[in-house]
């Protein structure tokens, strides 16, 4: 999971932060697929960020009867769920194969192929790396085709932007952004 993303030009380079201790750190190659989740995908960006691929297969289908196994009404703990996930795999988490085979996490509004130019920076906790975004895809409510970029239209889901400690910001219109925190 990529943190701390920001665009450092106008030609399709960005700037990214990850942590040194994931799997993701390991495995990524030059190339990858970053994906634009929306509201209603808190849940899932949660859970992929809570277990690693390393150890379990987060693809996995869980059983049909997972619902059986707790209670609806009754809530589980961190610990619990993160334990169900490592069991079943991830509820939802669904993979759609774009770009050359590559995957990409099915209902995401918008996917880019992307390739790591160079690291910039490491300490003791994260990796910078600089990266160039070489082709993507995007929902056409999410694609202002006059100013040829992605710009949600008015009334569709905001995309998610990431804070750290599993707390979002979301995008709601071409004009405005939310900053607010969820529950405060």
């Amino acid at each position: 999971m990529l943190s701390w993303l920001t665009a450092s030009n106008n030609n399709g380079q960005f700037v990214f932060s990850l942590n040194r201790r994931r799997y993701t750190t390991e495995i990524l190659q030059s190339a990858f697929v970053l994906c634009v989740p929306v509201a209603g995908m808190e849940d899932l960006v949660r859970d992929v960020g809570s277990i690693s691929g390393l150890t379990v297969n987060e693809f996995k289908k869980a059983p049909d009867n997972e619902g059986e196994a707790q209670n609806a009404n009754e809530p589980i703990s961190k610990r619990q769920r993160k334990k169900m996930l490592q069991e079943t795999g991830i509820p939802n988490l669904c993979s759609v194969i774009v770009f050359e085979n590559q995957i990409a996490i099915e209902g995401t509004v918008a996917q880019s192929q992307c390739k790591i130019l160079q690291p910039l920076h490491r300490d003791d906790d994260h990796t910078i790396f600089l990266a160039q975004v070489e082709q993507a895809r995007v929902r056409s409510d999410y694609w202002d085709p006059v100013k040829l970029m992605f710009r949600p239209d008015d009334g569709v889901a905001p995309y998610l932007t990431f804070f750290g400690s599993q707390t979002f910001g979301y995008a709601r219109t071409r004009t405005t952004m939310d900053f607010s925190c969820p529950g405060s």
